[in-house]
């Protein structure tokens, strides 16, 4: 039964929260999942700010959508390089 609550909830994307578990993250390749961790721990840290200091800022969509094409565009390229 959760397993398939996790398995619709992370159709389509590329990670999920499991409450009281932490995170499941996918990806193409090992450098796709690191830096899905990466980008997960920023998200709960963020989220661990605002609730002590309760003070949210919210990046707009299109600095987001910027990030995501800079990053497919370049970063993403680089990690089979290694």
């Amino acid at each position: 039964m959760i397993a398939q609550r996790i398995a619709k909830a992370i159709k389509g994307r590329n990670a999920v929260l499991v409450q009281g578990n932490g995170a499941l993250v996918t990806g193409n390749s090992d450098g796709d999942m690191q830096a899905l961790e990466i980008i997960m721990d920023k998200g709960c840290a963020a989220v661990v700010d605002v609730s002590i200091f309760n003070r949210a800022h919210y990046v707009p969509k299109m600095e987001c959508f910027l990030m995501r094409t800079v990053y497919l565009a370049k970063y993403s390229k680089q990690i089979d390089k290694k």
